[in-house]
C-alpha cells in the first residue's frame, strides 16, 4: 500500500548523490524568516535518507510556499493535483496560517480519534494526553505506539514516526 508521499515521489525527478541518497539543491537563506538569501552561497545541497523523505520535504515546501513559486517540484504538484493546490493556496491566502491548521488537524486525529478508539478497545489501560502526546504506563507503551501508528495510518494513509519517551 502506498501512502501520499510514496505516491507523489514518483512524480518528481529525483537526483541521487554518490552514496545513492536523494538530494536537491535549495535556496540557502541566511535569514529564512525574512527570506534573505545568502549572497556568498545562494544554493545548498539538501540530502535525504530516502525518496519518501525527499517527497515529504517537497510537500511541506509546497504547502508553505507562495502559490507563485517557480520551484520545479511545486509546478509538478500544481499540474498533477490542481484541486489540492488550489485549496491549499486558498487556505494559505484567505483563511488561517497553515501551521495552525495542520496542528489542529494533528491534535484532532491524535486526541479525538486515536485516543478515543484506543480507550474503547482497551478500556482497562490507563491513557492520558499531555499537549500533543498520549501517555500510558511503561508496560503498555509498545502497544500504544503500535496502535497510534496503525490508527493514524488508517485515518490519514500516512506512515507516521512516533517517538517513545520514558520519564
Amino acid at each position: 500500500k502506498k501512502d501520499f508521499y510514496t505516491l507523489i515521489q514518483e512524480e518528481f525527478d529525483i537526483t541521487y548523490d554518490k552514496t545513492g541518497k536523494p538530494f536537491r539543491m535549495v535556496t540557502n537563506y541566511s535569514n529564512r524568516k525574512k527570506k534573505i538569501i545568502n549572497t556568498e552561497k545562494p544554493r545548498k545541497k539538501e540530502v535525504y535518507e530516502s525518496e519518501r523523505d525527499f517527497a515529504k520535504s517537497v510537500v511541506m515546501e509546497i504547502f508553505y510556499s507562495s502559490s507563485k513559486s517557480t520551484v520545479s517540484e511545486i509546478k509538478i504538484f500544481k499540474d498533477k493535483f490542481p484541486s489540492v493546490f488550489k485549496i491549499m493556496s486558498y487556505i494559505k491566502n484567505e483563511c488561517v496560517e497553515l501551521y495552525t491548521l495542520l496542528s489542529h488537524i494533528e491534535a484532532c486525529c491524535l486526541l479525538d480519534c486515536v485516543a478515543l478508539r484506543f480507550s474503547k478497545k482497551y478500556p482497562d489501560i490507563p491513557l492520558w494526553s499531555i499537549h500533543d502526546s498520549l501517555v500510558t504506563t511503561e508496560n503498555y507503551l509498545p502497544l500504544l505506539k503500535e496502535e497510534i501508528e496503525r490508527l493514524l495510518y488508517d485515518i490519514t494513509t500516512l506512515k507516521v514516526n512516533t517517538k517513545m519517551e520514558y520519564w
